[in-house]
């Protein structure tokens, strides 16, 4: 067995499970609530703006210059999985469909 397929074995039905999942199942059919969604989406837009700060707090201790930019580069908005603007975090798309301006 391969590096890859054995830990995607041993989580096999777990994954089915996630693919089962009612949000899911109405994102990929495209029955999902609008108002779902839009929670959704401010919820995840909330949890990257705190998990930037989060990982930004270690960086003073840090060591090493380069690990001192990796800590806080979410935060400064550098990586896009973690933006600290809610909005910033969706495409423009996505913010007219969750009824957040456009900019």
């Amino acid at each position: 067995m391969s590096f890859n397929a054995e830990p995607w074995k041993s989580i096999q039905t777990i994954y089915a499970a996630i693919l089962r999942h009612p949000f899911l199942l109405g994102l990929t059919d495209r029955s999902l609530a609008r108002e779902s969604f839009r929670f959704y989406a401010a919820q995840e837009a909330l949890y990257l703006r705190e998990f930037a700060r989060a990982q930004s707090i270690p960086a003073p201790g840090a060591p090493q210059n380069d690990w001192i930019v990796m800590f806080n580069e979410p935060a400064a908005g550098r990586r896009p999985e973690a933006r600290t603007c809610p909005t910033g975090c969706l495409p423009a798309r996505w913010r007219s469909m969750i009824g957040l301006r456009v900019q």
